[in-house]
């Protein structure tokens, strides 16, 4: 009876790990190399299932930080100091979670951020780059812009 019944586990076991090795094949087929690269030290299925939940939830946080920050307006009535710093914030929250923002995207969020009222700011800065011939960065942009509204 007992050895029936170890015959029964043993082939119950074989077909667990026949199963998980054939599970674990298919979702390498289907994840990214990235991915793969992450989920190919799990012990099993279920660690690598785990792991794959676990970088698609940063990744939905990260399009939702990135969408924020997107969407941001300044009022008038807000301080402008405090924004940009809650911009650049976000840009390096983002960037720590491995989202990269270029340049020229995130200066695009910051101008598009800013009330209609910041245009002669703006204009002042652009006028700047212009006739030093080089482009600003975003940090240069929320530099220059800080000081210019603290006078």
């Amino acid at each position: 009876m007992d050895q029936d019944r170890n015959k029964a586990y043993l082939l119950l076991v074989r077909k667990w790990k026949h199963d998980e090795d054939v599970t674990c094949a298919q979702l390498a087929q289907v994840v990214s190399d990235s991915l793969l690269i992450k989920i190919q030290c799990a012990s099993t299925i279920t660690n690598m299932w785990d792991i794959i939940i676990t970088e698609f939830n940063r990744k939905g946080c990260m399009v939702d930080l990135h969408q924020r920050m997107m969407e941001r307006q300044v009022s008038k009535m807000d301080d402008i100091c405090t924004h940009l710093d809650d911009m650049a914030l976000t840009y390096k929250g983002l960037s720590s979670m491995g989202a990269a923002i270029h340049d020229k995207e995130y200066l695009s969020m910051i101008l598009m951020s800013l009330p209609d009222t910041y245009t002669t700011h703006l204009e002042t800065l652009a006028d700047v780059a212009i006739s030093s011939g080089r482009m600003f960065t975003a940090h240069n942009f929320i530099s220059k812009m800080t000081k210019l509204t603290d006078k």
